[in-house]
C-alpha cells in the first residue's frame, strides 16, 4: 500500500511539470485596448477614434454650429476655433477660467459676458461696483452691502464714502483705508481678519485689517473653546473722513483726488 502511495504521487507530479512545460498556443487572442470615442474622456497621448482628437480632456472635432455637434454643444475656445463640448449646467462643470454660459462652456478670454458685469471663471458673469445686488456671489468682488443691497469694494481694499458702507482708517494714519464688513468668518474679508464675539449663540463680527505695518498697537484674540487658536488683529479702526479742501486720498501712495466727505 505504501509503494502503491508514493507511485501514485510521483504520478501526479510528474503531470503537473508536464502540463506546465507546455507551450502557449500561438493563436490566443491579445487583449485589446479600448479607444475612446466622442467625447469621451482621453490624454493628450491618446488616441481617440478615427476622425476626433483629444481637445480639453474629450475626444472631440471641429465644429461652426450646434448640429455639428448631436447630443454635445459646439463650445468655442479661447483662440476663437470651435469645438464640439459636452452640454454644461452650472459654472462648477467647467475648468478655471470658464464659464457656463446658456448651457455652453464659454472662456472667460473672449469676453462673452454682458456689458457692465465681469467674467469670473466658474462663477459666471456677475456684477460691478454699484450695480443693485442680493447675495455676494452675485457681485464680481464677493461683497454685496447690506446697508444699501448694492456691490461694494472688496472686503479689505482700500476704499471710499462711494464705494464702501463701512469704509475705515486707522486713527491716525492719513491715505489709508480698509473696506469692513458684517461677517461671521474670516473667508469673507478679503486679506483681512473677522473679528467678533457670540451672541446669544451665533458668532457676530466684523472684517478688520491684521497685524499690518501702519498699524500702532496690535491685539489678540481671545482663546475659547470655539477660537482655540489666537488671531492678532488692527483694532484702531475709526470711520474714515478727511478735509476735502487738504487732503487727497491716496492708493498705493498714489494721488487720486480729493477724498470725498463722510
Amino acid at each position: 500500500m505504501r509503494w502503491c502511495y508514493w507511485s501514485l504521487v510521483g504520478l501526479a507530479v510528474l503531470g503537473m511539470m508536464s502540463s506546465c512545460s507546455e507551450p502557449q498556443d500561438d493563436d490566443d487572442e491579445e487583449v485589446g485596448t479600448y479607444t475612446p470615442g466622442f467625447l469621451e474622456g482621453c490624454f493628450p497621448d491618446t488616441p481617440c477614434a478615427e476622425g476626433l482628437q483629444c481637445i480639453r480632456s474629450k475626444c472631440t472635432m471641429p465644429c461652426t454650429t450646434h448640429a455639428d455637434c448631436g447630443q454635445g454643444v459646439c463650445s468655442p475656445d479661447a483662440d476663437g476655433t470651435q469645438v464640439c463640448d459636452a452640454p454644461c449646467t452650472s459654472n462648477r462643470d467647467v475648468i478655471a477660467d470658464w464659464i457656463c454660459l446658456d448651457g455652453v462652456p464659454m472662456p472667460c478670454a473672449i469676453e462673452p459676458c454682458p456689458e457692465n458685469t465681469a467674467c469670473i471663471g466658474r462663477r459666471g458673469c456677475t456684477l460691478l461696483e454699484g450695480a443693485p445686488c442680493t447675495d455676494d456671489e452675485d457681485c464680481a468682488t464677493l461683497h454685496c452691502s447690506t446697508a444699501d443691497a448694492t456691490c461694494s469694494v472688496a472686503a479689505g481694499e482700500p476704499c471710499t464714502h462711494e464705494n464702501c458702507n463701512q469704509c475705515m482708517t486707522i486713527e491716525g494714519v492719513v491715505g489709508w483705508t480698509f473696506c469692513s464688513r458684517d461677517c461671521t468668518a474670516t473667508s469673507t474679508c478679503g486679506e483681512g481678519e473677522c473679528i467678533g464675539d457670540y451672541d446669544t449663540g451665533q458668532f457676530r463680527g466684523a472684517c478688520v485689517p491684521g497685524c499690518i505695518d501702519e498699524c500702532p498697537d496690535c491685539s489678540t484674540t481671545r482663546i475659547t473653546d470655539l477660537n482655540p487658536t489666537p488671531v492678532e488683529y488692527c483694532g484702531h479702526l475709526v470711520p474714515f473722513t478727511c478735509d476735502p479742501e487738504a487732503d487727497p486720498y491716496l492708493i498705493d501712495g498714489v494721488a487720486q483726488g480729493l477724498c470725498d466727505t463722510p
